[in-house]
Parts: C-alpha cells; sequence; structure tokens
C-alpha cells in the first residue's frame, strides 16, 4: 500500500474507491479486469476499516477507561482475535507444539487481565485516547507468558527416596550445602491438637477481617 501512496486515514477510511490509485489494480491485480479487481480490492478495504472507523468513533473525545475497554474489546471482537487465536491453538496442538498452544491460550487472558487492571486503576477519571493507549502499553510491556516445558524438555520435582529418571541435565538439591546431602524428612503427618486448632482460627479470623 506505501509503495502506491496509499497512507493514512483519508486513503484508508475515506469514500474515494481506489480504482486506478497509481496503478495499484494493475500491480496487484495482473490476470483480473479492472473491474472485477477493483470490486476484490474495495471489500477488502471496508473489511479492514469498518472495525477501526467504529473503534475511531467510539473513543473521540475524553471518556473513562472502561468506556475506552469496552471499545478496544469490541474492536478485538470484530477483527475475530479470539476466533484466531482459538484456530492457532487447535493447530498447535494438532502438530503436537504444546507449547505454543499453551503460550497462545494465555494470550487472551492477558489482554483482559490489563483492561481490567486499567479500568480499576483509573476509575471513573476522564483521559483521552492517546493517555488510554500509554496505559495499555506499559500493562502489555510488563507481561511474560512462562511455561513449563513439554515434550523432551521436561522438569522433575520429587523426594531422593522416589526419583528415579535418568540422563538428568541439571539436578537442583534442596538443602545441600558444602558437600553435606541433606537427610530426608520423617513423614509423621499433621497433628491438630485442640491448642493447634484455636490458633489456627485466630489466624483465619484476623485474616479476613483486613480486607
Amino acid at each position: 500500500m506505501l509503495k502506491h501512496g496509499i497512507r493514512g486515514g483519508s486513503k484508508w477510511l475515506g469514500e474515494k474507491e481506489w480504482l486506478g490509485e497509481n496503478n495499484i489494480v494493475d500491480t496487484a491485480f495482473q490476470t483480473e479486469s479492472e473491474e472485477d479487481a477493483n470490486e476484490v480490492i474495495e471489500k477488502l478495504r471496508h473489511e479492514i476499516t469498518a472495525p477501526i472507523a467504529s473503534f475511531k468513533e467510539k473513543t473521540k473525545g475524553r471518556k473513562t477507561a472502561a468506556e475506552f475497554a469496552t471499545a478496544l474489546f469490541e474492536y478485538l471482537e470484530d477483527i475475530n482475535l479470539y476466533s484466531g487465536l482459538k484456530f492457532d491453538i487447535t493447530k498447535f496442538q494438532k502438530d503436537g507444539k504444546l507449547n505454543e498452544s499453551e503460550q497462545f491460550t494465555k494470550i487472551w487472558n492477558l489482554i483482559l487481565d490489563i483492561l481490567n487492571q486499567v479500568t480499576i486503576a483509573l476509575d471513573g477519571d476522564k483521559i483521552n485516547i492517546s493517555e488510554f493507549a500509554e496505559y495499555i502499553t506499559v500493562g502489555l510491556s510488563q507481561c511474560e507468558i512462562r511455561t513449563i516445558p513439554s515434550g523432551i524438555d521436561q522438569v522433575y520435582v520429587g523426594s531422593v527416596e522416589r526419583s528415579s529418571h535418568t540422563s538428568v541435565k541439571v539436578m537442583f538439591i534442596v538443602g545441600a550445602k558444602s558437600g553435606t546431602f541433606p537427610t530426608g524428612i520423617a513423614s509423621e503427618g499433621f497433628s491438630f491438637k485442640p491448642r493447634q486448632m484455636h490458633f489456627a482460627g485466630r489466624i483465619r479470623r484476623n485474616s479476613c477481617t483486613r480486607y
């Protein structure tokens, strides 16, 4: 598009058709007639710009974070982001790419979490779209998607007595220091004496009264 001078909101969102715009039809659709090519181009243009135009209209002026968040959520629905993620997740699962599948599963929830956090943090304050974009950008920059390796690379957690895995590349022994191997911890179960139960009850009550 940039090659043919198609840039800016006036070009994308304007009513003027792109027919004959700097020979874009001849370049992009060499085997199509000009009329058919223009119909395809205009259909694609409106599919792309309709959600953008709607979002732009909803976010004019100063609004609350909740209003901006709602408009952004509706925009993501209009471009079928969630459906696209589900399609990719299913494909990754079929191809055995479990790490990628788990990462894509978390993307949508991260987006919703950021929208919720910004809405709660700003409460009913009125802001403009640029300020809202800055908050969203900061939120996204703090996001991390961490997954436990699957397939060949795996992480095992267990006691010495029960761990029997071979070909371990790296091992961490909790409690080992200065060449001393930690002794086993005898499991004697839990003992709930009246005094212990009373103390535990006081902790629960104190915890609840904080909030």
